[in-house]
């Protein structure tokens, strides 16, 4: 029978597969029957009536019916789980000719575990055994492993402790440990860890476990019963004096063991072990807050054995400080992306905290900064309501906006751009890096423009508003740079900031000198003595200054072009550029060696060409590192609306605006034209 699609099997091969399955596993299950026959027998008579009497030392006719009941509940419930053993064991992967081998050492393993549980020989019991091993190992080798490492594990158990303390411990390996590391996600499909990995994470995991095993045991008690996001208090009037508490304890193990274990990376156990050691000690509360922060940022995000000092030194005081540039780690839920490499405003929060201050890091901060779609927590809760009021109309773009995606901003400029122009050209060249709002049900409606004159209401407000109108406030709300700018915690900065804006297009070369010296040279001291962290206020700071650096360069005129090379201005600004728009670490001597070669250069077309062709090769330079990550889609703003723009253009000669100046330029472009001849 011809089958139209290759994917699909045909309904007949379908059924033949199946009943080939179901015949080799009935063989299988037989082979295994008898092998579990040997350990686990069938034994009809010890759940017999009989056998209770004789058990009890009384006549059968002295059993009550409740007793009589309860020994055929006991047998049913032995060949019930015996049933269950052996459909286990004959849905592994291991092969038959490996079974008897296998569960041999499934059994021994049991055995082994059963003698630390001295109360607990039910068929439950033992199923539960069984169970814990056989689905964490689909091969001898492995479940050789486990057994290895359960050896050493036995060491932090103590025999003279009480059985449930005995049993605790066991299942912090069974089900921690050894379920985390047999776990390959259920959707990611991630790798399967090979050996090394799993010792290097087992000495670090038995090394954390000792560490809480050691606390005092109200706490280790406490920390068992707290929920996932630690939201009560310590029931215990004498813990007061104790450094921790249960939500700082239980915060720890949750975020060791779903970001340090999902990393597949040993190195990253280590480093929160160290980040959660550096907290244990501090105040309980801000303790737990900074473990939230540390949280949610791993989520997607591998920590660095830098990123501590960033964090001890200048992310968790801003944490104690309730410091406003923090605020959505302090009162948002929100904020974190959900695939990983991505940045919500919470990512970039801590990201700017985590990464050593030099020119590379700082220009991947400030390309960062133009994924996140707000930056502020008003503005992020504020975009939210405004997508779901528009969600009858966009569909899929609701959940666009919500997940906080990388190209929200382009994609909401484009839509306004195609109401007010009927041009659809940038939509459609957007729309398929967006993923599923590509989707042509979803494009019909972004493209129906009657939808954009609709009217809305907004969750908090009392009238409708124009769809088009709400877009208008998504695209401000969604700007990298403000129209006002931040505040940091420099107020030096500051102040000077305002400055510039109090001018506005009045602005002189002086008073925007004085700006950038004064961002040079902070940045400056950061880098040679090598700090980490510098906050997301800071890069906001920066991207702020260096659009008005853009929108200065942009507005000259050919008249300021002349000579200009040579002010000191300009070379503030060139200096700018290379902290914070190069690949190689600044060089002071050979920037000033720079600086000096251009201003010996007497034609100004040369003193441009000599800047653009710097300006190329560290924008080239930063391309090739970012076009072999997933932020290849960043290159173009390299050199797109920014400095390193309106640098380059400088080879061109701005307009005039005097007579002089006009006569001048269309000398130059003469001389050019010959000059372009002669070559």
């Amino acid at each position: 029978m011809y089958n139209e699609n290759p994917w699909v099997m045909p309904r007949e091969l379908e059924f033949a597969e199946k009943k080939e399955n179901k015949e080799s596993n009935k063989q299988k299950t037989e082979n295994v029957l008898k092998i579990i026959d040997q350990y686990i027998p069938d034994r009809p008579d010890d759940y017999s009536p009989i056998s209770l009497a004789e058990g009890d030392g009384i006549g059968i006719s002295e059993l009550s019916d409740d007793q009589k009941q309860r020994a055929l509940d006991d047998r049913m419930n032995y060949d019930r789980g015996r049933n269950d053993i052996v459909e286990m064991f004959s849905e592994t992967s291991v092969s038959e000719e490996d079974l008897p081998v296998y569960i041999s050492e499934v059994m021994s393993f049991e055995r082994e575990i059963a003698d630390f549980e001295s109360n607990k020989r039910t068929i439950n019991d033992v199923y539960e055994r069984i169970w814990n091993i056989v689905v964490n190992s689909d091969s001898t080798e492995r479940l050789k492993l486990w057994r290895r490492l359960f050896d050493e594990w036995k060491t932090v158990i103590d025999m003279q402790e009480d059985n449930d303390s005995k049993i605790d411990k066991i299942d912090d390996f069974f089900d921690t440990f050894v379920r985390g590391m047999a776990d390959r996600g259920w959707y990611k499909k991630l790798p399967e860890r090979n050996e090394d990995e799993i010792l290097a994470q087992f000495k670090t995991y038995k090394e954390i476990k000792t560490f809480l095993y050691s606390l005092p045991y109200e706490i280790r008690d406490a920390y068992k019963e707290d929920n996932y996001y630690g939201e009560f208090e310590v029931p215990f009037d004498d813990l007061n004096d104790i450094p921790v508490d249960k939500n700082f304890v239980g915060q720890f193990e949750r975020t060791f063991f779903f970001r340090a274990f999902d990393a597949h990376d040993p190195e990253q156990a280590q480093i929160y072990f160290q980040l959660f050691k550096n907290c244990f000690g501090k105040d309980p509360g801000s303790a737990t807050k900074y473990l939230k922060a540390i949280n949610g940022y791993g989520r997607n995000h591998l920590l660095t054995w830098q990123a501590i000092e960033g964090f001890d030194k200048k992310l968790f005081p801003a944490i104690d400080n309730r410091d406003p540039q923090i605020e959505v780690l302090q009162n948002s839920e929100r904020g974190w992306e959900i695939e990983r490499g991505n940045l919500g405003l919470g990512d970039f929060t801590v990201h700017s905290y985590a990464l050593e201050v030099n020119s590379k890091n700082i220009n991947k901060l400030l390309m960062a900064l133009r994924e996140v779609p707000a930056n502020n927590l008003s503005r992020l809760e504020q975009n939210r309501k405004d997508a779901i009021a528009i969600e009858q109309f966009f569909g899929l773009l609701k959940d666009y906006i919500h997940g906080e995606k990388p190209l929200v901003r382009e994609v909401i400029r484009a839509m306004i751009k195609y109401y007010e122009t009927k041009d659809n050209s940038e939509l459609e060249s957007l729309l398929p890096d967006t993923g599923f709002l590509n989707d042509q049900k979803n494009k019909d409606k972004i493209y129906n423009l009657s939808n954009y004159d609709r009217q809305a209401l907004i969750d908090g407000e009392n009238h409708e508003r124009k769809v088009i109108d709400i877009l208008k406030r998504l695209r401000d709300n969604t700007e990298v740079v403000d129209e006002n700018p931040p505040v940091t915690s420099d107020k030096e900065l500051d102040d000077v900031l305002i400055r510039i804006k109090d001018k506005g297009n009045d602005i002189s070369s002086e008073v925007l000198k004085s700006a950038f010296d004064l961002i040079n040279e902070k940045l400056e001291e950061m880098m040679q003595d090598k700090e980490v962290g510098i906050g997301p206020n800071m890069i906001m700071a920066i991207a702020w200054l260096e659009r008005c650096g853009y929108d200065f360069l942009k507005k000259m005129t050919y008249e300021d072009q002349q000579g200009a090379h040579k002010a000191s201005w300009f070379h503030s600004i060139l200096r700018f550029q290379e902290l914070t728009a190069s690949l190689k670490q600044f060089n002071e001597e050979e920037f000033n060696g720079f600086i000096s070669e251009l201003s010996g250069l007497e034609n100004s077309k040369d003193a441009y060409k000599f800047v653009a062709n710097r300006m190329l090769i560290n924008t080239k330079e930063l391309a090739k590192v970012y076009s072999k990550t997933s932020k290849s889609f960043m290159v173009g703003a390299l050199w797109s609306g920014n400095i390193t723009h309106e640098l380059i253009d400088m080879t061109d000669l701005k307009p005039a605006t005097t007579a002089y100046g006009r006569r001048h330029r269309g000398e130059q472009e003469i001389s050019v034209h010959l000059r372009n001849i002669g070559d």
